[in-house]
Formats: structure tokens, C-alpha cells, sequence
């Protein structure tokens, strides 16, 4: 009998042994769970911050870029550029619709300012990006520094657009978001204009015919209106140009067009693109019809 309660002791003694291990065990894994979700607590407080915006334009409180959830991994993702470039099906063959699916696509005509608070000329740069369905990562539309800004003189000017480098998809909704800024004569920099517009995606769309649409943003201290038409069963073109022959140096301007849509989409003028710097490769893609 005292051999059994002897025994008895002994496995109440380990497992209450056991028992303050595994609680000491436990304390610092609690205390990092802890941490850990007050750093992601603090860390979305951060991201809606630098996301949430006042202006007078937007009647108060706004959005100044496409969001769809604050945390980091979404933020930087977003932060991205789109991976995925041109070209990507050169050497695929269509033949019928059971091999690649066409899809609705959009092309970028224009974006201008069409008010600006400060008049004109304005001296531009900062950026604009379009994200479309197959990442949501930026693909750059126009991008200079504040050593390569762009003169516009006018409303009816167009921006410089070098981009995107890629056929933009109209699977789901795009998105173009602004971040331009001009110098001032005072040699100061200013914010013209922060925030994105949606570009509808093809529900609940009527396709009776091809139109080309416009878009406004208002923001800071203009408003920008983007111009794109919609494609459907649309095909990307990637268009080169070499001169072969002759002086480089040439004047002129080279624009194309879809069948479609008239529109002219411009792919080099030398007044604005002999002057300026533009992305990476200089390509800007258009989807056909």
C-alpha cells in the first residue's frame, strides 16, 4: 500500500513538474502572440493613415490609392511592379477558342488636365500607374522625376504617357492612380494631384459597340481626365520601330489605331519624347480588336 501511494506521488510530482514547464514553456510564445498582433494592430493603424486622405474635392475624406486590404504583404505587393510583361504568347498558335481565351481589355489614350487651381503652364512629374486583374501591381503609365518634368501648357495637352508595357485587362475592374506634384516659382514643390479612379470591368457592361470613355479625377489642385477605350475579345500588339535607313533624328509623330475605335494611340512624338525620359524600355502596348 505504501508502495502504491509512494508511486502515486511520484506521477503527481512529474506531471505537476510537467505541468510549470510547460507554462514557462508557454509564457514567452503567449507573450510574442501578443506582440505580434499588436504590431499587426499598429501596423494597420500606419497603413490607413498613409491611405486615408482629406480633400475639399473629394468632399473630405477619401482613399488617395487602390486598396482591398491593410497589411503589410497587400501593401508591399501593391508597392510592385507588375512582373509580367509583354509578349508573353509570341510563340502560341491560336487557332480556336478552346486554346487561349480572349478576354475585355482597355486602351489608354490620353490623360490630361483639363482644370488646374494654379493655371498654366505647369512644370509636371511624379506618376501614374493603372493596376488591371492579373496581379494588381503597378504598371506605369507615365513616370518622370522632378529633373525630367513635363511642360504643359494648356488643358488640352496630353501627359507624356510611356506605358504600360503590357495589354491591360478588363477581366474585373482597373484602377489609375495619381501622384503628380509640379514645381511652383518659388522653386517649391506642390501636389497637383493624389487619388485613383475605377475603370468599370465588363459586368454589367453593353456590347453594342466599341466606345471610348472618360474618366475624371479631382484632386489637389486639378482635375485629370483619362481617356481609354474598351476592346473586346481583344489581342495584344507590341509594336518596334527601328530606323533603318537615314538620319535618327527625325521629326514627326507615329500614332496607330484600332479598327474599331479611331482613336489615335500615340507611340512616339518627337516634340515631347526628344526632350523627355521615359520607363524603363520606352514601350507602350496596345490590345486589338
Amino acid at each position: 500500500m505504501a508502495s502504491g501511494e509512494t508511486s502515486s506521488s511520484m506521477v503527481n510530482d512529474v506531471d505537476k513538474k510537467l505541468a510549470e514547464m510547460e507554462k514557462e514553456w508557454m509564457q514567452p510564445q503567449r507573450k510574442m502572440e501578443l506582440y505580434r498582433q499588436q504590431y499587426e494592430m499598429d501596423l494597420e493603424w500606419e497603413l490607413q493613415r498613409r491611405l486615408l486622405d482629406f480633400d475639399p474635392k473629394q468632399e473630405g475624406k477619401y482613399y488617395n490609392r487602390f486598396h482591398y486590404r491593410a497589411c503589410l504583404f497587400v501593401f508591399l505587393a501593391a508597392c510592385a511592379t507588375a512582373a509580367y510583361g509583354p509578349m508573353r504568347f509570341t510563340n502560341a498558335v491560336y487557332k480556336d477558342k478552346d486554346d487561349f481565351e480572349l478576354c475585355e481589355a482597355i486602351n489608354i489614350y490620353s490623360v490630361k488636365i483639363s482644370t488646374s487651381d494654379v493655371g498654366f503652364p505647369v512644370h509636371v512629374y511624379g506618376t501614374i500607374i493603372v493596376r488591371d486583374a492579373i496581379d494588381k501591381k503597378c504598371i506605369y503609365l507615365f513616370r518622370q522625376d522632378r529633373d525630367h518634368c513635363q511642360i504643359i501648357n494648356s488643358e488640352g495637352e496630353s501627359l507624356l504617357l510611356t506605358g504600360p508595357k503590357r495589354g491591360l485587362t478588363l477581366i474585373d475592374n482597373a484602377y489609375i492612380e495619381t501622384d503628380l506634384k509640379i514645381w511652383d516659382y518659388q522653386g517649391q514643390y506642390r501636389e497637383l494631384s493624389k487619388g485613383f479612379l475605377t475603370i468599370r470591368g465588363i459586368t454589367g457592361r453593353s456590347w453594342k459597340k466599341f466606345e471610348v470613355e472618360c474618366r475624371s479625377l479631382s484632386t489637389r489642385l486639378s482635375t485629370i481626365d483619362v481617356v481609354y477605350g474598351v476592346v473586346r475579345n481583344a489581342v495584344e500588339a507590341t509594336i518596334a520601330i527601328e530606323v533603318i535607313q537615314g538620319d535618327e533624328d527625325f521629326d514627326g509623330q507615329i500614332t496607330a489605331h484600332t479598327t474599331s475605335i479611331q482613336n489615335r494611340f500615340v507611340l512616339y512624338d518627337k516634340e515631347l519624347y526628344g526632350a523627355m525620359t521615359g520607363d524603363d524600355d520606352d514601350t507602350r502596348v496596345l490590345v486589338l480588336s
